[in-house]
């Protein structure tokens, strides 16, 4: 965040929501080089112990994008 004089400060937000035991959402903006300052959503489902999937919807200034997944454990 820009303040007088010229100085920068540190900017970062992040939340996560656990709706249940299985599903998880997360939001966050950020900077300080974590860079975004758009929005990132991700919602989080795990299906088993060793099963999960996801969903992240990304959107800044130069573009939006869906990335999608599963992470298995083995």
């Amino acid at each position: 965040v820009p303040y007088s004089e010229g100085r920068v400060g540190t900017s970062r937000f992040e939340i996560a929501v656990k709706l249940n035991r299985r599903d998880l959402i997360s939001v966050e903006l950020a900077n300080e080089r974590g860079e975004s300052m758009g929005i990132s959503v991700i919602f989080t489902r795990q299906f088993s112990r060793d099963v999960s999937g996801y969903l992240r919807l990304q959107r800044n200034s130069d573009e939006s994008r869906l990335i999608g997944g599963v992470q298995v454990r083995f």
